[in-house]
């Protein structure tokens, strides 16, 4: 938001010290500390950001919970989550969204595992609602060259816990 010449704003320096703020949390660094300071004389601004990153905090590991059909396989495969790996927000959010992309979940929410004190390495707990996956439908139809008109049709999106759609229609 901020360029060499350009037009100095206070809102612009606030998004410029959020965007370095999200950047490093996104890198892993969770507890940064970002700071803006501006001196202006004859109608020209000078913005000065200061970063303290702090240390990086990393995922020790996954506690997935609210998993009765699906396999954690999938889970794993598809929130893509390593140890050793730094999760800001962004990758958060990505998680979750991937998630409930697959329309197997009503809810997926990615948090610190609660009670641990700041350190290097955190665990994280994935709590996942399973979604309705089936699906039945029924017809029932007249009309004057075919007559009567039945049909049926049969869907599950998440077969044997694999995240796999099957349907039938007849």
């Amino acid at each position: 938001p901020l360029a060499v010449g350009g037009p100095w704003s206070a809102d612009r320096e606030a998004r410029a010290r959020d965007a370095v703020q999200l950047a490093l949390e996104d890198a892993g660094f969770a507890g940064a500390a970002v700071v803006a300071a501006h001196q202006c004389a004859d109608s020209r601004c000078s913005v000065t950001i200061t970063a303290t990153p702090g240390d990086p905090v990393l995922v020790s590991h996954l506690v997935v919970t609210g998993l009765s059909r699906t396999r954690r396989s999938v889970v794993d495969k598809v929130a893509r989550l390593a140890p050793g790996a730094p999760l800001g927000p962004t990758q958060q959010l990505a998680v979750q969204r991937r998630l409930l992309g697959l329309g197997v979940f009503q809810r997926a929410a990615l948090r610190p595992i609660p009670g641990q004190d700041s350190g290097e390495a955190l665990g994280y707990v994935l709590d996942l609602a399973e979604a309705p996956t089936g699906a039945f439908g029924f017809g029932l139809g007249w009309d004057t060259v075919e007559r009567l008109r039945v049909s049926a049709s049969w869907s599950e999106m998440n077969l044997f816990g694999r995240a796999a759609i099957v349907a039938f229609q007849g």
